[in-house]
């Protein structure tokens, strides 16, 4: 049965993260469903999680590589002209 309220999900995925914060399936998952239901309330606080991942463990390469899924995943369903301000954004 396909859940029609995908957002507790990102809580119990950042709740499974305590345990185990560089699990390449957890980080996956969280990737599929964002990109699955693709909802502007799902992706709103997205940058911010992973950012605080990665202050938390700067050598997390699963925090690393889902923030650039998050950036520029986030700059595609915007467009192509936002494309240009993420790119701006990240290297200023």
């Amino acid at each position: 049965m396909l859940t029609r309220k995908p957002a507790p999900e990102l809580k119990f995925i950042a709740k499974s993260l305590e345990a185990d914060v560089k699990n390449y399936h957890t980080w996956s998952y969280r990737q599929w469903l964002l990109a699955f239901f693709n909802d502007d309330e799902l992706w709103a606080g997205e940058l911010d999680f992973v950012d605080e991942m990665i202050v938390h463990d700067v050598r997390n390469n699963s925090a690393w590589h889902h923030r650039f899924f998050v950036v520029f995943q986030s700059g595609l369903r915007e467009g192509e002209t936002d494309r240009a301000r993420i790119v701006r954004r990240e290297l200023t």
